[in-house]
């Protein structure tokens, strides 16, 4: 299993396994590529190619995520 977080600056990062001590996991899902791509659909992106940030909409852009990422579950 693979995991989505954002540590307390709002940067996003990704891990195989639990979310890292002191971070907040935004999702999991089976496939690293198919997770990161969803959270890129709907994160901030950084000046730096690769940073993905916490959107400023919280709560709304998770939810639609969590959507997202429950309709691919149940694809594969």
């Amino acid at each position: 299993m693979h995991t989505a977080y954002c540590d307390r600056s709002g940067t996003i990062g990704f891990c195989s396994g639990s979310a890292p001590a002191g971070s907040l996991p935004i999702a999991h899902h089976e496939n690293p590529a198919l997770l990161r791509s969803a959270v890129a659909a709907v994160a901030r992106h950084g000046y730096e190619s690769n940073t993905l940030l916490v959107p400023g909409q919280g709560i709304r852009i998770w939810n639609l995520l969590d959507r997202r990422m429950n309709a691919c579950a149940t694809r594969a």
